[in-house]
C-alpha cells in the first residue's frame, strides 16, 4: 500500500532505530523444489529460532479455517508463543514493519537482479513487461538460475 519511496523511508527508519530483524531468502530452485507454503512454513521455524522474541505475530498463508492448526504446528516446532493471523501486516504494526523490511529486501534484490540480467518489470509472473521478457530472455534466465520453473506461465 505504501510507495516504494516511503517504504524507503520507513525501512531507514527502522534500521536506525535498532529494530533486531533478519531476512530469509529463497532460491527459485528452493521454490521450485517444494510446496510453497511448506517452504514458507520452514522459513519461518527458522526465523523464530534465530530470534529472541516472546511473542510472534505473522501474517499467515492460510485461510482463516486453518490458523489453529497452522499456529499449533508453528508452536510446537518452536516451542513458542507464535500468533499467525490473515492480514496481520494491516492490523499488527511489528508485522507491518516486517513487511516493510521484506518488500525494500525484495525491491534491492530485483534492481541487483536487472543489473544482471536487464530490465524484466517488477518480475511476478502477472506483469506484462516481465513475461515479454520471458518470451525473449527464457534461455538467459535458465542460464542465470533467476526462474522458477513451476510458475504456470501458459499465457506467455
Amino acid at each position: 500500500m505504501l510507495t516504494p519511496g516511503r517504504r524507503q523511508e520507513l525501512f531507514e527508519a527502522l534500521v536506525e532505530s535498532g529494530l533486531d530483524f533478519a531476512v530469509q531468502f529463497a532460491s527459485p530452485a528452493e521454490i521450485d523444489k517444494q510446496n510453497l507454503n511448506r517452504l514458507h512454513f520452514d522459513r519461518v521455524v527458522r526465523l523464530i529460532a534465530e530470534t529472541k522474541a516472546d511473542v510472534y505475530f505473522l501474517d499467515a498463508p492460510v485461510p482463516p479455517a486453518g490458523l489453529r492448526k497452522y499456529r499449533m504446528e508453528l508452536q510446537g516446532m518452536t516451542g513458542r508463543k507464535v500468533y499467525p493471523l490473515n492480514k496481520a501486516d494491516e492490523r499488527i504494526p511489528v508485522v507491518a514493519a516486517a513487511s516493510i523490511v521484506a518488500k525494500v529486501v525484495r525491491d534491492r534484490a530485483i534492481s541487483y537482479l536487472k543489473v544482471v540480467v536487464g530490465e524484466f518489470g517488477s518480475g511476478y509472473p502477472s506483469d506484462p513487461l516481465t513475461r515479454a521478457w520471458l518470451r525473449e530472455n527464457m534461455h538467459l534466465a535458465r542460464q542465470k538460475k533467476v526462474l522458477r520453473e513451476k510458475w504456470r506461465l501458459t499465457t506467455l
